[in-house]
This record gives structure tokens, C-alpha cells and sequence, in this order.
């Protein structure tokens, strides 16, 4: 018999965890789960019921399923590309709620963004991005920013990448240390980041081109794609000169694409969220939470 526990949270509401639906680990990286309690008014640590699609993937084998899902109350995916592509797998408990990224509280005024950020794609526990790529990928970066007129360039880098530091410096880069994906602020940081810069340039189509141009930002692909020591499927995609360039004419990651893969439509109510994620029910006369 699943544990259960009610948790007062707020003066109205009860919340109803099953605790076979705990949070996956996964939940919490870049500060997904974090950012969604604040914006629906939901206090830590009460854990997401089911698993948080945690980044932007062409492929399934990127998104992460298996039967325990199911058990932790779902997938909850981005857009409806991510919820066709896993019920086509045979996946049938996903829910589109839009990107995390899109539930930030809303930016402070920025004065002026001036400058190109680099933000190559990154280095994770099973699979480093670490070779001589980088240094000529930063060569061109560099050369293409000094000829588009930007008077300074930067690079944000992962912790798991900082070995590079060296290697972007030489190419005349601001390296930006980021956040470890378990820190609660790593996507605000991340955020602030974007927001700051005119351009925003990756060696692949990622999440973070689609957050740039969301804000308005240029946000173009610059090869050649750096290459991880495992690569998977997704891999394959993203670094295709000739998948990218049908998907992105002109290497180009416009709003539009922003809008249809961050799931701008499936963006949900405070208080859809807390019914769906964490089986909230109001005090007076609601249904039950969910279980």
C-alpha cells in the first residue's frame, strides 16, 4: 500500500502526495521543479509527482522513459511534438505543460544587450564533449563575431566543461562559469545570461537557442558541432549540416521555433499546475487531490 502524506501548505489549500510518485531525480536539474512550485505557489521540498522533460531533444531516445514513470504520476513534456512522440512509442501517460523556462518571473529591464554569447553544447556524466573540437570551433565563433561587428564575446561554461576555459580564452572569450544543473538558480542564471547578449550562438540546435530567441535575442547555429565520446541518436540529428539545415534554414532559430518546441500554447495556470503536479485540491468544496 502506497504511502501517502497530506502537507499543509498555504491557508486554503491541502496537498495529497502518493508517495509512490515521488519526484525522478531528474525533476530537479536546472531548477525545472523549483522554478514551477514558485510560480504556483507550492513550498519545498514537496517533489513533482512524475518526471519534468528536462531539455530539448529531436529524438526519443533523449527524453527518457521507463515503466516507473507511469508509477511517479506521468511525463509531464514540453510541446506536443514531445507528447506525439512518446505516445507513438507507447507511452500514454504525458501531458504537455510547456517549458519550465517560461514560467521565470519576468526579466528585470535590461539596459542595453550588447556582445555574442556562446553557449556550446555541454559535457553530462555519461558523455563528455571534451576533444580538439573546441578550439576550432571557437576560432570560428570568434571570427564570425568580430566580423558581424560585436566588440566582445562570451562564452557561458558548464562546470563539467571548465577544463575548456583555457581554450575559449585564448580565442579572446569571456568565460561565464555556470551552475551546476542541480542548483535551484541554474535557470534563472541561465536566463539573465541570454538576456544580456544581442546574439546567441550554439555548435548545435539546443534549448538554450530556443530560450534566446523567445527573448528576442539572435540566435543562430555555428558549426561544426562539437562531438561527445557517446553519442545517441539525438547526437545524430543535431549534428547533421543537413538535417539542421532543413530544420533551420539559414541556421537560423527564429520565435517561431521557440514557440512550437518550449510549448508556448501548453503554458498552464497556477492552479492547473498544482492539480497536476502535485494533486492539489482546494480546501472548499473541491475534489479530492488526485492519487
Amino acid at each position: 500500500m502506497a504511502l501517502a502524506v497530506s502537507v499543509s501548505v498555504s491557508a486554503g489549500v491541502r496537498l495529497l502526495i502518493d508517495g509512490e510518485r515521488a519526484s525522478c531525480p531528474t525533476s530537479e536539474f536546472y531548477g525545472h521543479a523549483a522554478v514551477l512550485r514558485a510560480f504556483a505557489g507550492v513550498g519545498k521540498p514537496l517533489p513533482v509527482r512524475g518526471r519534468l522533460q528536462h531539455g530539448w531533444t529531436p529524438t526519443f531516445s533523449g527524453l527518457i522513459w521507463d515503466d516507473s514513470v507511469a508509477k511517479r504520476g506521468g511525463y509531464w513534456a514540453w510541446s506536443a511534438a514531445v507528447v506525439d512522440r512518446l505516445r507513438d512509442a507507447g507511452c500514454d501517460s504525458v501531458q504537455a505543460i510547456g517549458a519550465p523556462f517560461l514560467y521565470l518571473p519576468p526579466l528585470p529591464p535590461v539596459v542595453e544587450a550588447r556582445g555574442l554569447l556562446a553557449v556550446p553544447t555541454h559535457s553530462i556524466k555519461r558523455a563528455s564533449m571534451r576533444g580538439p573540437g573546441w578550439s576550432q570551433w571557437a576560432a570560428k565563433v570568434s571570427t564570425e563575431a568580430h566580423a558581424a561587428g560585436h566588440r566582445s564575446w562570451a562564452v557561458l561554461l558548464r562546470p563539467e566543461d571548465a577544463g575548456e576555459a583555457e581554450v575559449l580564452a585564448a580565442h579572446g572569450f569571456e568565460v561565464i562559469a555556470g551552475k551546476p544543473l542541480e542548483d535551484p538558480g541554474c535557470l534563472s542564471f541561465v536566463r539573465d545570461a541570454l538576456a544580456t547578449h544581442a546574439e546567441v550562438v550554439s555548435d548545435r540546435p539546443c534549448t538554450a537557442l530556443f530560450y534566446a530567441a523567445h527573448l528576442g535575442r539572435a540566435a543562430r547555429i555555428v558549426g561544426p558541432a562539437l562531438k561527445s565520446d557517446r553519442p545517441d541518436t539525438s547526437e545524430a540529428c543535431t549534428g547533421d549540416p543537413a538535417w539542421v539545415a532543413a530544420q533551420f534554414p539559414g541556421y537560423v532559430v527564429t520565435p517561431q521555433h521557440a514557440a512550437v518546441e518550449l510549448g508556448a500554447e501548453w503554458v498552464r495556470s497556477a492552479t492547473d499546475l498544482r492539480e497536476m503536479l502535485w494533486g492539489y485540491a482546494a480546501a472548499r468544496g473541491a475534489r479530492e487531490a488526485v492519487r
